[in-house]
Parts: structure tokens; C-alpha cells; sequence
């Protein structure tokens, strides 16, 4: 069996539990990341299981057949040597899912997705800014209540069939740190970070953070998927506080997030380094 992979047959059908939904993925070898989200149920090996009865009929469930993209073990990638098959196999079920999870009102969203006390936070910003180091301080001050469903992209619902409720799930996508969680929360906030000397924090407009949205969502180049990506997008507009966030990479930086975000006292809720 090649190292880094969950199964070996493109042939055999792969069952995962991402963002919220029930996902048979055939044609495609499952990079490691993914095995936090194997659908186990009692099964150890779920890449034999046959189709079950509970997708019939039911709107829980997404199929991606992969098979036409073609096996990357092959693939011999000239403008980028040092992929892995493991990094062309992630990347090739990450356009697949970018492309397939809007047709159930899901989208790949790019940031830092942080879960605190049931509740679910985004950071997001451009590479390099620092979102995953403000998650990370998050974690170092307030301790094992404050955990990262995904350190790079996550998965947000909402719209259509899941109405005005918008929640952020984990996603095998765990950016180059590979952090992720097969979970969800309510999605309570979403907030840009930027770089700055000091820190502050503001609420900001739907208006003026459509552009932010637009840019860090995955976009689908074709109908209904790309029309219902806009729709999840109108529904976080709509329905969760937008903030954006200037700052360093201070303890000041979290209490100034941490109070806006969550309403609560930064002081009471410290643990500690």
C-alpha cells in the first residue's frame, strides 16, 4: 500500500461525513487527512461497503465520481516538482468537493475556523497574514475550550435548504500546519484580520465585506452550483456578525477578538499559557 493513503482502488467506493452530509466518493485515492471523516459506522473498511439504503431518498447524501480526472500516481507535474501524489490527490478532491458542495448549499471557505463553547469563529485573511498564528494564541490563552475545526478551509452551510442557519463545519483541508476536526458549530462570527502596530477591532457592514466574502470563497465556474454559492454567501451576510480585526500577535490581539466575538470577559474565561 503507497505511505499517506487510506485506500488503493479508484474503483472501490469511499463513504465520508463532510459538512454535514453523507459523501460517496468514487475514482480517487484518500489522501490521510481524510480519514478523520470516513464514515466508519461499525465498518472498518468503509471503501468496500456497499451503497446503503439511507441514501435513497434522502437529502443528507452527495456523489462525486471522480473517475474521469484520472489516477494522479501517474501524474507527472512539471511545474510543480515537488507535489506529492498526495498533494495532487488533495488537490484534485478539493476541486471536486469546491465544485459539488454548493449544489447542497456548502462552500469551501478560506480561514482559520475556531470553535469556543459550542460556538464556531472564522478568521480569515490573505496567506501569510496571520490568521492561523491568532487561532494558535486563541488556543495558548484560553485553552482546550478553544479548538480549530480547520486550519486553512473550511466548510460553511447555509441558504436554501439550511435557511437562515449558518454553520461552519471542519474540512480535510487542514492547510500546511494539516489541522482539522470532524466537527461543527452554529457559525457565531466571521472576522478579516489585518496586520497593524495596534490592535482594534470593528463590526462591519454586510455591504463592505461582500468583496472579502467573494474573494475567500471557493467559486464554481458553472450553474446551479456557482448561483447557490452566492446564496450561502448572502446567507453569512445576512445572518453572523462580521468584524475586522487589526492587530499583532500580542495576548492584546485576543482579548481584543475574543471580547468583540464572544461578548464574553476575556479575564474570566484566561486560562493561561
Amino acid at each position: 500500500m503507497d505511505e499517506g493513503f487510506a485506500f488503493q482502488s479508484v474503483d472501490s467506493a469511499s463513504f465520508l461525513r463532510v459538512g454535514g452530509l453523507t459523501c460517496k466518493v468514487t475514482g480517487a485515492f484518500l489522501p490521510v487527512s481524510f480519514q478523520a471523516f470516513l464514515w466508519k459506522d461499525g465498518f472498518q473498511d468503509i471503501g468496500a461497503r456497499p451503497l446503503l439504503d439511507d441514501f435513497d431518498g434522502k437529502r443528507s447524501e452527495l456523489f462525486l465520481d471522480l473517475t474521469s480526472l484520472g489516477d494522479t500516481r501517474s501524474t507527472r507535474c512539471a511545474c510543480v516538482p515537488e507535489a506529492t501524489v498526495e498533494d495532487l490527490e488533495g488537490e484534485k478532491l478539493y476541486q471536486a468537493f469546491g465544485n459539488a458542495l454548493p449544489l447542497r448549499y456548502r462552500v469551501i471557505f478560506h480561514g482559520v475556523a475556531v470553535k469556543y463553547r459550542g460556538a464556531g469563529y472564522v478568521f480569515t485573511a490573505s496567506s501569510g497574514t496571520g490568521k492561523s498564528t491568532h487561532a494558535f494564541l486563541w488556543q495558548r490563552y484560553l485553552g482546550r475550550a478553544a479548538h480549530i475545526l480547520s486550519g486553512d478551509k473550511p466548510v460553511i452551510s447555509g441558504g436554501g435548504e439550511c435557511g437562515s442557519s449558518v454553520t461552519v463545519w471542519g474540512s480535510p483541508w487542514g492547510g500546511k500546519e494539516r489541522i482539522f476536526e470532524n466537527g461543527s458549530a452554529p457559525l457565531r462570527g466571521v472576522c478579516l484580520i489585518e496586520r497593524g502596530r495596534t490592535c482594534a477591532i470593528e463590526r462591519v457592514e454586510a455591504a463592505e465585506f461582500l468583496e472579502t466574502m467573494l474573494r475567500q470563497t471557493f467559486m464554481p465556474s458553472e450553474d446551479p452550483a456557482a448561483t447557490r454559492t452566492l446564496e450561502v454567501v448572502d446567507a453569512v451576510l445576512a445572518n453572523v456578525p462580521l468584524w475586522r480585526l487589526t492587530c499583532d500577535i500580542s495576548e492584546d490581539a485576543v482579548l481584543t477578538s475574543f471580547e468583540a466575538l464572544t461578548g464574553l470577559d476575556y479575564d474570566a474565561c484566561r486560562v493561561g499559557e
